[in-house]
């Protein structure tokens, strides 16, 4: 029989850990002794954001699937060691627990603490609050490469008036951006400047965000929410788990994961520590590059480039945003387009300027020390004394198939990985050559560019054109690849736009999965459903494989749903919990369909899931 209490010592505090085997996480079989294991890994990093901060803490005692409650005052038989901090409000006073080191952490974690919400001021300055957040808040039914879209939309916006911009994921649905301020201005002063800058990006985005906090007002908008940068209010943690599904971890992570972030669950308790070498130093710096907002006009006291105003390249290298592609689902008739391999990597410019060559990502951020290779390879290869090269950065694996985690490995890490994991950059396009600036130029024409440097180097491809659409198509689907791209021969580079002269045809996969349930639906879809729930069958059990709402027009889901609701039973048939519960009606599990997808996700279930027709021919045994 296992004993009750385990006693240890942390930060010379001896600590009583108590029903340690006790399971959090039922789908997953993440036990409390797992919970604190993960908060003595992410102890540093954790206190670097959080220590110093009054605590809303989350509490799930008897785990995700049962009831939880929030918790604001510190318990009464809490150590005397463990600080708190008195918040008077309107109705009544209340101490925080403030967690300074990891003995507080682990012993508030052992009241199966699994969320962690501080506010944004540091307990010795209580009225100057230390950054601003934006909570992206997307509605239920939307993509989530349409969040990621806007959210580079908002973080340029935001660096324009010279921000640093951190994100991390919520572990729920959106992402979060916070912002470093000096802490010399109220809260008042705060919250008032944070809505005007969101009120300003709002009015430039009216059909993508609103800051309506009304759900039934948002008409599948984004919410922008700042309204947490209140002095009471508090967000979840960075580090800080989350009690759902899949134990997903809030997570600070680079922006150029960004692009290929599936969900805003990716990040969780049983992969972080992978994912953690590659972006513990996400938000390194974050304290330094605060803004001080009390000033009048603080742009002008923040440079926008560098003092070096000498070369044409630099301006237009600082002013230069990559040109984005369009989708197709299928080969163009038109003579007009060329075809190249989408490769699976990171976007950059190559920037070379007489005797150096810098490597920036599609940030802004420069990561030429993580790729040292290009510098010596480009320096040597590239005969134009000033140019800027569009490219893609990626790690080959023995067949000559990019592996994306390479490179994300290769951006992240301190180690010089170079001859553990060599990087190739395909080049596709010129921004910029001899100084001057050749965006106007046709593709052909800029690619003529390209065609002089030197192809002796073992870190520098250029990404080849082919005539033939359909058969390189079909040799990336045999290869393994993601795609190819189509391009206009004519087109020119548009900077910082999306545009249909180029396009990318990505690769994406089926499964038959049954109907389980569906969930009530919003604005127009008021007398229809909002989304499915799936499932498939491994031997005797049911695999869940999330939710599908997109894939449909009004006349294919009314007879979805004629068809569902002869269905309808009060017993949910699969027992693990899911989101949307309360508003979902469950169905026999006889009615299967047809998704398309891109991936599945570390739960297994699908990644941009799109519904393509039932499959009547089937039934579900």
């Amino acid at each position: 029989m296992p004993k009750k209490y385990v006693y240890t010592e942390i930060d010379d505090q001896k600590i009583r850990l108590s029903s340690l085997d006790k399971i959090l996480y039922p789908n997953l079989g993440i036990t409390k002794a797992e919970v604190i294991e993960y908060y003595l890994n992410i102890s540093d990093d954790f206190l670097r954001f959080n220590a110093n901060r009054p605590q809303t803490l989350i509490r799930f005692p008897n785990g995700i699937h049962k009831n939880s409650f929030y918790a604001k005052e510190a318990p009464e038989w809490k150590p005397d060691w463990l600080r708190t901090q008195e918040i008077k409000h309107s109705e009544e006073s209340i101490h925080y627990p403030v967690i300074q080191n990891t003995a507080d952490l682990i012993w508030l974690a052992n009241l199966s603490a699994l969320e962690f919400h501080p506010m944004q001021m540091n307990i010795e300055k209580m009225n100057q609050p230390e950054f601003m957040v934006f909570d992206l808040d997307p509605d239920p039914q939307q993509d989530f490469k349409d969040l990621v879209a806007l959210t580079q939309e908002l973080k340029q916006f935001l660096e324009d008036k010279q921000f640093k911009v951190f994100i991390k994921t919520s572990g729920g649905k959106g992402l979060h951006l916070f912002l470093p301020i000096k802490p010399n201005v109220t809260h008042e002063y705060m919250f008032n400047y944070v809505k005007k800058l969101a009120a300003e990006f709002v009015k430039l985005f009216p059909k993508r965000t609103t800051l309506n906090l009304s759900k039934d007002k948002r008409n599948s908008r984004v919410l922008i929410d700042v309204f947490r940068n209140h002095r009471s209010h508090s967000t979840v943690a960075p580090f800080s788990l989350r009690g759902k599904l899949g134990a997903p971890v809030s997570f600070p992570f680079h922006w150029e994961l960004l692009n290929d972030l599936p969900s805003s669950q990716f990040f969780t308790l049983r992969n972080f520590k992978e994912q953690y070498q590659d972006h513990k130093e996400a938000w390194s710096g974050f304290y330094e590059d605060a803004i001080d907002i009390s000033l009048k006009d603080f742009k002008s006291e923040m440079p926008i480039a560098s003092k070096d105003r000498s070369s044409n390249v630099s301006l237009s290298m600082m002013k230069s945003v990559h040109m984005l592609a369009g989708v197709t689902k299928e080969i163009s008739s038109d003579k007009e387009f060329i075809y190249e391999v989408k490769w699976d990597g990171i976007r950059v410019f190559l920037i070379k300027e007489n005797d150096s060559l810098r490597v920036i990502s599609r940030s802004g951020r420069d990561i030429t020390q993580s790729f040292p290779e290009l510098v010596n390879d480009g320096l040597n290869s590239i005969p134009s004394s000033h140019a800027i090269i569009d490219a893609e950065l990626v790690c080959l694996d023995e067949t000559g198939k990019p592996i994306f985690a390479d490179v994300i490995s290769r951006l992240h890490s301190k180690k010089k990985l170079g001859h553990q994991k060599p990087c190739v950059a395909y080049l596709f396009d010129c921004v910029a050559w001899d100084g001057e600036r050749i965006t106007g130029l046709d593709l052909v024409e800029r690619y003529k560019k390209l065609e002089k440097i030197k192809l002796d180097s073992p870190h520098l491809r250029l990404s080849q054109h082919f005539e033939e659409g359909q058969a390189l198509l079909d040799a990336a689907e045999t290869m393994g690849l993601e795609g190819i791209m189509l391009k206009k021969k004519s087109s020119k580079y548009h900077e910082g736009q999306r545009s249909n002269d180029w396009l990318k045809l990505k690769f994406r996969s089926t499964m038959t999965c049954t109907i389980i349930g569906f969930t009530e639906g919003k604005g127009d879809r008021k007398d229809l459903f909002g989304s499915l729930h799936l499932v498939t069958k491994d031997a005797d059990k049911y695999v869940y494989r999330g939710r599908v709402g997109t894939g449909f027009d009004k006349t294919k889901m009314k007879n979805v749903l004629i068809l569902l609701k002869k269905l309808v039973v009060d017993q949910k048939p699969i027992r693990l919990k899911v989101e949307e519960e309360m508003r979902t009606t469950w169905i026999e599990p006889l009615v299967q369909c047809e998704i398309q997808y891109a991936s599945l996700t570390a739960n297994d279930t699908l990644r941009e899931p799109v519904f393509l027709h039932l499959r009547e021919d089937l039934a579900s045994q």
